[in-house]
């Protein structure tokens, strides 16, 4: 089968939609498919790029980059001329509103897309839908326009899958006519093999953050609950790591946190690593903690790289908990909420070494999910 994935850009690193479209393409290469990838709007280059990359099978994983900066029509142009050259039997756009315009409206996309709508098969990858319209008045107006955006991008494209990575996004697009099939993400950090741990106080907690800490977040009800927790349970101290690029609210609030904090309580940010440091700082550590709403945690990346290394997931934002997805979080003992039941809920004393789930280790998660999505393109008679 010859896919072609559409996503904005491929940078390594630098995009979580390119990392996951770049690991699900390889996957599916190496299960013997055609796979492609293009970048239809990639902000960190300024000529065109075309590369290979090869397969442990034989084969290769070949990309095209095309940079923001050329003009939509430009754009167009060399993506049907790509498209027409490979005559693929799938075209899989993933979706990101603010990968296709910084204000978050890409209704570019339609007049791009328009050549290449005839070439092959549709699908469509939603991994954010709008903005929330209850965080304030302008949000509730750019909501209105990218779900109408949305809305009108599926019909356009009358694409045969649609797929969405958690249950809330399940419910929304659901609202507005289409139900999507749910493809869950998967981590994109193996798990590299941990030769030893640091010496460090035994009967300590480790707590790691990984990646963006969200401005929305205030960390003060989890860190008092955990400060009580210390203090009753004698706990010596809790360390709070972030890794990875916690952005600028991220690192100042690290900064005031350290100084304004008791000194049994500190606070390490140690910014982008490479993934094996990544890998050994997840296993190093008793408890993940994330910063996305409780309704969306199934959208994460980071959420499912704390979960394929053995970790459970401290969830310290309880939204939206109307609906199905609310109890599906209170049901995964793998992840602990911030709610009356939170102090029962954290063990100790905390593992001495972490153990890695083998049934949600980044490469099952990875084999899983591939194999989710080809059952759903053949499904399509």
């Amino acid at each position: 089968m010859k896919i072609v994935f559409l996503c904005g850009s491929t940078e390594p690193g630098a995009d979580g939609v390119g990392d996951y479209t770049f690991h699900l393409a390889q996957s599916l290469g190496l299960r013997d498919n055609q796979c492609f990838l293009i970048a239809i709007n990639d902000q960190h280059i300024d000529v065109l790029c075309a590369s290979s990359s090869p397969l442990a099978n034989g084969g290769s994983l070949s990309s095209l980059r095309i940079p923001a900066s050329l003009s939509w029509q430009t754009k167009a142009r060399i993506l049907s001329e790509e498209l027409q050259r490979i005559k693929p039997d799938w075209i899989s756009l993933q979706y990101v509103p603010y990968a296709f315009n910084r204000k978050g409206l890409p209704w570019m996309l339609f007049p791009c897309l328009a050549a290449s709508r005839s070439l092959a098969n549709w699908h469509l990858m939603a991994h954010e839908l709008w903005v929330d319209s209850e965080a304030s008045l302008k949000n509730r107006f750019l909501a209105a326009i990218q779900k109408k955006l949305l809305q009108l991008l599926i019909a356009y494209l009358q694409p045969l899958v649609l797929h969405t990575s958690n249950e809330y996004y399940v419910y929304l697009l659901s609202s507005i006519g289409r139900p999507p099939r749910l493809l869950p993400l998967f981590a994109n950090i193996s798990v590299h093999p941990l030769v030893s741990i640091p010496s460090r106080d035994e009967d300590g907690l480790r707590f790691i953050l990984f990646g963006s800490i969200h401005r929305e977040w205030d960390p003060s009800a989890l860190l008092n609950a955990l400060k009580q927790i210390g203090l009753e349970s004698k706990i010596p101290s809790l360390t709070f790591v972030s890794i990875g690029a916690a952005g600028d609210y991220g690192r100042e609030l690290w900064t005031r946190l350290a100084s304004t904090m008791p000194s049994w309580m500190q606070f390490v940010h140690l910014g982008v690593l490479s993934p094996r440091e990544v890998s050994l700082q997840l296993q190093r550590s008793d408890y993940g903690v994330t910063s996305t709403p409780s309704h969306l945690l199934g959208k994460s990346g980071s959420v499912a790289t704390m979960l394929a290394h053995g970790l459970s997931v401290i969830v310290p934002r309880l939204e939206k908990t109307d609906g199905p997805w609310h109890q599906s979080l209170q049901n995964n003992d793998r992840f602990i909420p911030l709610d009356s039941q939170f102090a029962k809920r954290i063990i100790y004393p905390r593992k001495t070494v972490s153990t890695v789930d083998p049934v949600n280790s980044p490469d099952d998660q990875l084999a899983f999910t591939s194999e989710l999505y080809l059952r759903s393109l053949l499904s399509i008679a």
